[in-house]
C-alpha cells in the first residue's frame, strides 16, 4: 500500500493514491485534497495492517497532586482547584484513550503506534498543500502548519490509535485517536480559534471548495471540514472532523474521515467520559 501525504488541520488520515492515468502533478494535488478532507493535521503515513499494541497490564490513571501555588483552602474563601493530570506514561495514555468497544461499529482494522517517533516523522510536519492548491493567505498557512502548532516541540510521550470502520457504501471510514504528554499544561483551544478566525469564509479554487466550521463536541474543541471537488478521480464530497481536549499536561486528539457527525460525537462523548474519569482519580 502506498504512503500518501495527507494534509488537513488536525487529523492525519493516511489514504492511498488513486491509480489513474492523470499526470503525476494532478494525481498528487487530487490526493492532497482528499486527504485534506479529513481533518487538519497533515501527515504522511501508510494504513498499516500491524496488530494493535496492547498494554500488558491495565493501569489506573491517577490525578496529579495539586501544587502549593494552586492549592486553596475553601474555608479561607478560596476556590478549590480544578482536578488536573500530570504527564502520563505509555500505559496510562493507553488507559486514557477510548478502545474499540467505544466505536459505533466493530473496527475492520486497528493499529497502534507508541512513542514520539511517529509524531515526529508523520504528524508534526508543516506542508504546502493548502497553499499550493488555494494560494498563499492567512488561512492556507494556518492549515498547512496546524499540526506543528498543536503538537509543539516538547512532548515527552505519545500514543496513536488508528481504526478502520466499515461503511455500507464502498470504502471505509478512518478514525484517529491520539494523546501526547508534556511537562507543562496544554492549551489547544487557541489553535482552533486561530484557524476559525483565519479561515472564516472557507477556501475556494476553480475546482475545489473547503468549508471550515466550529465543531461542538462534548469536552472537545475543534472543527468540521467539508470539501467539495470537481476534479476527476477525487470524491465529489468529503467530510472530516477534528477536535482536541486538554487534560492537564496531556493533549487528546480525535480526527476522522468518513464518519458521520453523529458517529464522531458519539466517540467524542465516550472519550470525554474517559478523561473525566481520569481527572477524578
Amino acid at each position: 500500500m502506498r504512503c500518501l501525504k495527507f494534509q488537513l488541520v488536525l487529523a492525519f488520515v493516511p489514504q492511498t493514491r488513486p491509480e489513474t492515468a492523470a499526470p503525476p502533478r494532478r494525481r498528487r494535488t487530487a490526493a492532497a485534497l482528499c486527504l485534506t478532507a479529513a481533518v487538519m493535521l497533515g501527515s504522511s503515513a501508510c494504513g498499516s495492517e500491524e496488530p494493535a499494541v496492547q498494554s500488558a497490564e491495565p493501569t489506573t490513571v491517577q490525578a496529579a497532586e495539586p501544587t502549593e501555588e494552586t492549592t486553596e483552602d475553601p474555608q479561607d474563601g478560596g476556590e478549590e482547584p480544578e482536578p488536573s493530570l500530570g504527564p502520563l506514561d505509555e500505559d496510562q495514555l493507553m488507559d486514557l484513550l477510548v478502545s474499540s468497544a467505544d466505536l459505533p461499529a466493530p473496527p475492520t482494522g486497528h493499529s497502534t503506534h507508541v512513542g514520539l517517533g511517529y509524531f515526529t516523522e508523520f504528524i508534526a510536519v508543516a506542508h504546502q498543500d493548502y497553499r499550493e492548491t488555494f494560494g498563499e493567505n492567512e488561512c492556507t498557512t494556518a492549515m498547512d502548519t496546524i499540526n506543528v502548532e498543536l503538537i509543539g516541540g516538547d512532548p515527552v510521550e505519545g500514543l496513536v490509535h488508528e481504526f478502520q470502520l466499515p461503511r455500507e457504501e464502498a470504502g471505509e471510514a478512518r478514525l484517529y485517536v491520539w494523546a501526547l504528554s508534556y511537562e507543562r499544561e496544554v492549551d489547544s483551544a487557541r489553535v482552533w480559534d486561530q484557524i476559525l478566525q483565519a479561515c472564516d469564509g472557507g477556501l475556494d479554487s476553480p475546482t475545489d471548495t473547503v468549508t471550515i466550521d466550529p465543531l461542538n463536541a462534548e469536552g472537545f474543541t475543534g472543527v468540521s471540514l467539508d470539501m467539495r471537488s470537481e476534479r476527476d478521480g477525487v470524491p465529489p464530497r468529503i467530510t472530516g472532523y477534528s477536535a482536541t481536549a486538554d487534560a492537564g499536561h496531556n493533549l487528546v486528539m480525535m480526527s476522522s474521515v468518513g464518519l458521520t457527525e453523529e458517529e464522531f460525537l458519539q466517540v467524542a462523548a465516550a472519550q470525554a467520559a474517559t478523561i473525566d474519569q481520569a481527572l477524578s482519580g
